[in-house]
């Protein structure tokens, strides 16, 4: 999936550390939705590093 004009998005180290991170004190609760509604999970933080 391709975020409209993803090339701006500047995340910094939010979604790693805090919104997908199930180990987090307040974090985890996002990451359960995250990984259970859109398939999302930690591990995939490097692919979004990585894809252009």
């Amino acid at each position: 999936m391709k975020l409209p004009q993803g090339e701006r998005a500047d995340l910094g180290t939010k979604l790693e550390t805090y919104t997908l991170n199930p180990w987090h004190r307040d974090g985890r609760h996002k990451a359960r939705i995250f990984a259970s509604v859109l398939g999302l999970c930690w591990t995939h933080h490097l692919l979004y590093r990585l894809t252009p």
